[in-house]
């Protein structure tokens, strides 16, 4: 997200807690697509992916009134994203499609499929915790410290796991 055109995030989720219904927008405009490729990342599922995104705007409106002026709007965002992706896990019956990541980026398609296989086979080598660590820092511009706060555990393990992240994907993506 550019700097210049960034929303203020504190007056908008304010507004939105008075029921502003042109806040939401905004703000939905700004992170719809953010808070879908991390729901994504952690769910692996287009579908799925949706329903975080849509429970996680839906949470955003019913909570707003709880947010507390002057913390890191980002990372609340985040930590309701990620809690919209556990509830659907815990509620989830696991399939036998495991196709994932249609897009990679902002409008990146994968047009070939050997290439999709390859990226959905090194993507399946990273733990969950790896995947949401990689997708935070990627897709909603979180520092690691950030990270560590919407994922509850240490900086050094949020570094720990994004390391492994990137080492992992390297070696299936460059070869060994």
């Amino acid at each position: 997200m550019d700097h210049k055109n960034e929303i203020d995030l504190d007056l908008c989720i304010g507004k939105i807690a008075r029921r502003d219904r042109f806040a939401l927008e905004e703000l939905y405009r700004e992170y719809a697509r953010p808070v879908y490729r991390f729901s994504l990342m952690t769910l692996q599922d287009p579908s799925l992916a949706e329903d975080a995104m849509q429970d996680t705007f839906l949470r955003i409106m019913a909570y707003s009134g709880t947010y507390k002026m002057g913390t890191n709007a980002r990372a609340w965002i985040f930590a309701i994203a990620k809690n919209a992706c556990t509830d659907i896990t815990k509620k989830r019956i696991p399939t036998a499609d495991d196709e994932t990541m249609r897009q990679i980026g902002d409008d990146t398609v994968i047009e070939d499929a050997v290439d999709k296989a390859v990226i959905s086979g090194a993507m399946a080598k990273l733990t969950t915790v790896e995947r949401e660590v990689l997708s935070l820092y990627i897709y909603s511009g979180l520092k690691q410290t950030e990270i560590a706060k919407v994922m509850g555990m240490s900086y050094i393990k949020v570094r720990s796991h994004y390391k492994y992240a990137i080492e992992k994907l390297r070696k299936e993506l460059m070869g060994k």
